[in-house]
């Protein structure tokens, strides 16, 4: 658990603990159900009035399915923010993985695409689609998946993998276990919304970015991404008030829609 890894890992426990991979990972398939009001409290799990946020309740995929289909689904990904026996939350080994415990399989895009898949969170799939994750697949060989940390370059990553972009310590950039300090919005709920220090966020990554390619191009997936979230936001927002209306109207019942 984080609790034996942190004798000797005490910065990267910090960072994991304030990440979503962390007890808030384990808070979506399980509410608070099993938190104390100082866990959910730290772990940043209550809204502004402080009350647990979606009023306690797990997400609603998994009220859906329930507690025995979630054990084979929802529970195997989102584990890696369980609550452990000794107080601690979190599973180290979801990406260090048991026995070898090697930092070269927390860097290659399959680790990640154990959760980071499927319809809800497809992310694996737009990478390997990516010419990212095409260039991958094509070279292999040529990576130095075992590199030192802290002296990763282009030499070692002629194509950026997931934790290339998101985790490691790469040109300017200082490593992090913390996956969500990279990202400008928050893409989970059913609008996008921008993070806390979001601005300073993409400035992280387009730093990495600049490893590689030259801030034009960077600046223009920028705008397109934006204007893609603006866009998504729109269709939310009309999508939400029909369906409103329909219930206002009586059509719809009073069951969730």
């Amino acid at each position: 658990t984080p609790n034996n890894c942190v004798e000797c890992h005490e910065t990267e426990v910090k960072e994991f603990a304030d990440s979503n991979h962390s007890a808030r990972s384990w808070y979506a398939v399980q509410g608070a159900e099993n938190f104390t009001p100082e866990e959910l409290a730290k772990y940043h799990l209550l809204d502004a009035n402080g009350n647990p946020l979606n009023g306690g309740k797990a997400n609603g995929v998994f009220n859906l399915i329930g507690r025995d289909a979630s054990a084979q689904s929802c529970e195997v990904c989102h584990g890696i923010g369980e609550k452990n026996s000794d107080g601690s939350f979190g599973d180290c080994t979801k990406c260090h993985l048991r026995h070898t415990f090697a930092v070269d399989q927390a860097r290659k895009p399959e680790t990640c695409a154990q959760c980071h898949l499927g319809p809800d969170h497809p992310q694996a799939e737009i990478y390997n689609e990516s010419p990212h994750g095409t260039y991958y697949q094509a070279n292999q060989a040529n990576y130095n998946m075992k590199a030192p940390s802290g002296t990763l370059t282009v030499y070692d990553f002629p194509a950026p993998t997931c934790a290339t972009c998101h985790m490691s310590a790469f040109g300017s950039v200082a490593g992090t276990h913390n996956v969500g300090l990279r990202l400008k919005w928050s893409l989970a709920p059913e609008l996008a919304s921008v993070r806390t220090d979001g601005e300073a966020h993409r400035q992280t990554i387009n730093a990495v970015c600049l490893n590689c390619h030259a801030q034009p191009l960077i600046d223009e997936e920028n705008a397109k991404a934006e204007k893609t979230i603006a866009l998504s936001n729109e269709n939310v927002r009309k999508g939400k008030a029909i369906i409103q209306d329909l219930r206002d109207s009586g059509l719809l019942g009073t069951k969730s829609f």
